[in-house]
């Protein structure tokens, strides 16, 4: 006798095909779930070591070029009294600030300092500030104690401020930034000069002297104050 073939059901081939599909789409999310994490952590790194070289190679904003000052870094505290001092022997070259306590005295040196210093503003002007280069002479006279401080440059303010100097040299660009001035004083004279530009008796004896002069300063130009204790210079 034959025997006949028992057909399955048609329903369970479809679940059979079904689970099949299923598998199959589960496995593919599984392998694209990987390889979309392992992208997402490769565009990470890349983005990271990127902003790094970036930051590395860029300038940073807060560092700003150091000024090239017309005169030496070199000096050093100093106290003198009265003789004749070689300048790079007796006292390093450089810009300092002069100071006595004593009544009044003389002191020297090249072109630029020829004053009476002391403590005495009558007849005297104290802390003169001045550049002294390798090879010059100072000489001080009548004076027991006289003390040299180097003279540190500040920063500069963004535009013209009102500033006071002492008698001594100054530079714009250094010590005041350029613009256009008021230049007054209380003392009643001493000299003032401004490269070949200026060249005044500044002061308040109007027998003798000239006040509120108005100048132009340049970066670069170098201010000369003599006999004076307190000179002001006002924005125009």
């Amino acid at each position: 006798m034959k025997k006949e073939r028992t057909k399955k059901p048609f329903y369970k081939k479809i679940w059979v095909w079904a689970i099949i599909i299923i598998v199959v789409i589960v496995a593919a999310n599984i392998g694209g779930g990987d390889d979309s994490k392992e992208s997402t952590a490769t565009k990470e790194t890349t983005k990271a070591t990127t902003q790094k070289i970036k930051k590395e190679s860029s300038p940073s904003k807060n560092k700003t070029p150091k000024k090239d000052l017309p005169y030496p870094e070199t000096a050093v505290q100093t106290t003198l009294g009265a003789g004749t001092f070689s300048i790079g022997d007796d006292i390093k070259a450089g810009r300092y600030t002069i100071h006595t306590n004593e009544s009044s005295g003389n002191i020297s040196s090249g072109m630029c300092l020829n004053e009476i210093l002391g403590a005495d503003s009558s007849i005297a002007v104290n802390d003169v500030v001045t550049t002294f280069k390798d090879g010059e002479e100072l000489q001080i006279q009548g004076l027991n104690n006289v003390t040299f401080t180097p003279k540190v440059a500040g920063t500069l303010p963004d535009k013209p401020t009102l500033t006071k100097f002492n008698s001594g040299t100054y530079y714009v660009g250094v010590d005041i930034i350029e613009g256009k001035y008021i230049v007054s004083t209380n003392d009643t004279s001493g000299n003032f000069n401004v490269g070949l530009n200026v060249n005044e008796i500044l002061g308040t004896d109007a027998s003798l002297a000239t006040n509120n002069i108005q100048v132009n300063l340049k970066d670069g130009d170098e201010i000369q104050l003599a006999g004076l204790n307190n000179t002001t210079f006002t924005p125009k």
